[in-house]
């Protein structure tokens, strides 16, 4: 009797135990494989409080700057790289396009915080003209390597050159926070090239 109890609670037991373990099957099609932000698009809202100085007349007013722009972030091997898109009215038709590009180091595929030390250039589309020089870190979720979803977030910027509409040069200090979104809220029209330039 005491060899068929101990015979059942082994049974009971290896059942439970494999119940509550995926398999390797499963755990292949959910995990993924390599950096987790590549091909990530991110959404980012930008702020400044800037001044804009009118040397000639002798004058500093104060401006307020809000825009969106979109991050897309691709593998590079040990680093990552990425591409800022700002919209821009040019010909009478504003559309989105490339102002920014770089690349940013990471130690490991499952990191959850990286940082970006970098210059941004955002324009928007009242003619308006920033390089932002920033400090960035982005706060990932992770699981099985795979991105779930969080943040990114400026821990230091500033105007380091630009121009209001008017021409008039523009400093102050810049906020900018965003969120990764899928590729389908993305906005069409996103342009490599300027037809300006």
């Amino acid at each position: 009797m005491k060899n068929f109890r101990t015979f059942f609670w082994a049974i009971a037991c290896s059942a439970v135990f494999f119940a509550g373990t995926p398999t390797s099957s499963a755990l292949s099609a959910e995990t993924c494989f390599g950096p987790p932000m590549d091909g990530t698009w991110f959404e980012l809202e930008i702020s400044a409080k800037a001044c804009a100085v009118d040397n000639d007349e002798g004058s500093v007013e104060k401006e307020s700057i809000k825009t969106i722009a979109y991050m897309q972030i691709t593998d590079e091997g040990a680093e990552y790289g990425y591409e800022i898109f700002s919209e821009i009215k040019l010909f009478g038709q504003v559309d989105w396009y490339r102002t920014t590009s770089g690349t940013f180091p990471f130690a490991n595929p499952t990191q959850s915080n990286i940082f970006l030390n970098d210059q941004w250039q955002i324009e928007t589309p009242d003619g308006t003209s920033i390089n932002i020089d920033l400090s960035g870190l982005f706060n990932l979720k992770l699981n099985l390597g795979c991105l779930t979803g969080g943040s990114f977030s400026t821990l230091g910027a500033s105007i380091s050159s630009g121009e209001n509409p008017e021409g008039l040069p523009l400093y102050g200090g810049v906020k900018i926070k965003g969120k990764p979104i899928s590729e389908g809220k993305v906005p069409e029209n996103m342009y490599l090239y300027r037809p300006d330039y």
